[in-house]
């Protein structure tokens, strides 16, 4: 498994950890909490959009 394939199994954990604990278990979100769960998944995305432009 490549690095960019690890970097789409965090975005997938990140969200479904998130969606999860919302859903299921009622858990409330702040909305610096949803700011960060979307920079980190930003984060992730950008790393795997600039990871196949070098052909990495």
């Amino acid at each position: 498994m490549g690095c960019g394939d690890e970097n789409v199994e965090w975005v997938y954990s990140t969200l479904g950890t998130t969606l999860l604990g919302v859903f299921l278990f009622n858990e409330k979100m702040s909305f610096p909490q949803v700011v960060c769960v979307i920079l980190i998944v930003t984060g992730i995305v950008g790393l795997k959009i600039l990871a196949n432009e070098r052909g990495v």
